[in-house]
C-alpha cells in the first residue's frame, strides 16, 4: 500500500458504514404519477458536461479531497465535469463520471437505482481520487512498447485513493475502498483514460 492510501484508511477508519439498502417494491402504474412513469418507462443514454463547475462540496467528492489532504480553493468555479450514463427500466448506469479541479482528478462509476424516488433513490458507486493528472503518471516500459493494464493501474496507485459511496443520494455514505478492491468498471475507465491521455499507440517490438 502507498503512503496515501496508508493515510486514507487510517482517516476513513472511524467513516460511519452504511446499512444495507432493501430495494423498494415499483409502484403500481395505475396509481403512479406521470413523473414517476415517465422514469419507470424511460430507456437511453447521453452524456453531459459541465464548464466552470464548483462541485467539491459533493459528499463523496469533498471525502475525496479531504483523504487526499487536497486543501486548495480557488476563489472562481474553474473545475470542469462530465459524465456518460445509460437509463434502463428506472435505473441509471453511471458509465464514467470525471471532474477536475485545481490539479486534482475524481472518477466514478456505478448505479442509481429506483430514480423515481429522487433524493431517496439508492446509489452504488465507486470513485477514485488523484492528486496527479493521469497524463503525467510514468510508467516504466518493461514487458511491451505499450502496457497492459496492470502496469498501468500499479503507477496509478502511487497518488491515489479510492471509496465505494452507497445508500440514499440526500444521505450516501462514502467509505474507503482499497486500491486492490477495484472493481472492472472503475479498473477500466482509468486505464481508459490513462491510454487517451498519453495517446498510446500500439507499435511493433525492434527487431532484434
Amino acid at each position: 500500500a502507498t503512503q496515501l492510501a496508508r493515510a486514507a484508511a487510517t482517516k476513513a477508519a472511524t467513516a460511519p458504514t452504511p446499512g444495507v439498502a432493501t430495494r423498494p417494491a415499483r409502484p403500481n402504474p395505475d396509481e403512479a404519477s406521470f413523473l414517476t412513469l415517465a422514469i419507470l418507462t424511460a430507456q437511453g443514454e447521453g452524456t453531459v458536461q459541465v464548464r466552470r463547475a464548483d462541485l467539491i462540496n459533493i459528499g463523496f467528492i469533498r471525502y475525496l479531497y479531504d483523504l487526499m489532504g487536497f486543501f486548495q480553493r480557488s476563489k472562481e468555479p474553474d473545475g470542469s465535469a462530465d459524465v456518460a450514463f445509460r437509463i434502463e427500466n428506472g435505473d441509471a448506469f453511471v458509465t464514467a463520471f470525471r471532474y477536475f479541479y485545481q490539479g486534482a482528478e475524481v472518477r466514478a462509476v456505478g448505479t442509481i437505482q429506483d430514480l423515481f424516488l429522487l433524493q431517496r433513490a439508492n446509489a452504488d458507486l465507486t470513485a477514485h481520487g488523484a492528486i496527479r493528472a493521469l497524463k503525467s503518471v510514468q510508467i516504466p516500459i518493461v514487458r511491451s512498447v505499450v502496457p497492459d493494464i496492470d502496469e498501468i493501474l500499479a503507477a496509478i496507485q502511487q497518488n491515489s485513493v479510492a471509496v465505494t459511496v452507497t445508500g440514499p443520494l440526500i444521505d450516501a455514505k462514502p467509505k474507503f475502498l482499497p486500491f486492490d478492491a477495484l472493481g472492472k468498471g472503475m479498473r477500466e475507465l482509468l486505464a481508459g483514460d490513462y491510454n487517451a491521455s498519453n495517446k498510446q499507440v500500439r507499435r511493433p517490438p525492434p527487431r532484434q
